[in-house]
């Protein structure tokens, strides 16, 4: 435990630096918080603490053994209530350490910006549903345990980006409740039981 609560801080002021040094350039997507193969069994308290001071807008808690994401995920949307530049990610930039295959569609342009999150390679079984998170546009699940499309995926009304590659999802997602996703480009769903319904007659 003390070696990953260690490796947290390390990267929790690696990306404040990160942060400081991009201050006021444009040119570049906002810095990456990698927290992405540090062991977490849990979301660290470390990560509240340095949303309350600085913007997050692209975080990975990728290939961890994360069991359940807690409702106080929340938080980050209120904490990303900043300027665009802060928000602003640029087309094609890196999306976090998960396991995106082909390049994925470009964000339309209607979204002032954007955030990632990237929860691939763990145990997640379901997301809680008041989690909302409506200035997410990009969201990896991919690896997980999930047996159906979480219910708190169609509150994202900015999504854009959605994978669920590789769980173990068994029905389509309800078209009413796609219906919620306007902006929605990209959903994956190869890799689980309903991927070979949708590759059928029908699709």
């Amino acid at each position: 435990m003390a070696a990953e609560t260690a490796a947290v801080a390390r990267r929790c002021e690696a990306f404040r630096e990160a942060v400081e040094a991009a201050a006021g350039d444009d040119s570049t997507p906002p810095p990456l918080l990698d927290l992405s193969g540090c062991g977490l069994t849990s979301v660290p308290a470390a990560l509240f603490m340095l949303m309350r001071s600085t913007p997050v807008a692209r975080l990975s808690l990728a290939h961890n053994q994360l069991r359940a994401v807690p409702p106080r995920l929340q938080e980050w949307s209120n904490t990303l209530q900043c300027t665009p530049r802060r928000c602003r990610q640029s087309p094609g930039a890196h999306r976090g350490s998960g396991t995106y295959g082909p390049p994925l569609l470009a964000l339309p342009p209607a979204l002032p910006f954007r955030a990632d999150l990237d929860l691939s390679d763990n145990q997640v079984t379901s997301l809680p549903e008041v989690l909302c998170l409506p200035v997410l546009t990009t969201l990896n699940l991919a690896d997980n345990r999930l047996a159906a499309v979480p219910s708190a995926v169609f509150q994202c009304e900015r999504l854009a980006q959605l994978d669920l590659s590789r769980n173990q999802i068994a029905a389509r997602p309800d078209p009413a409740d796609l219906a919620r996703l306007p902006h929605l480009a990209d959903l994956r769903l190869d890799g689980n039981p309903v991927a070979a319904e949708l590759a059928g007659p029908g699709r």
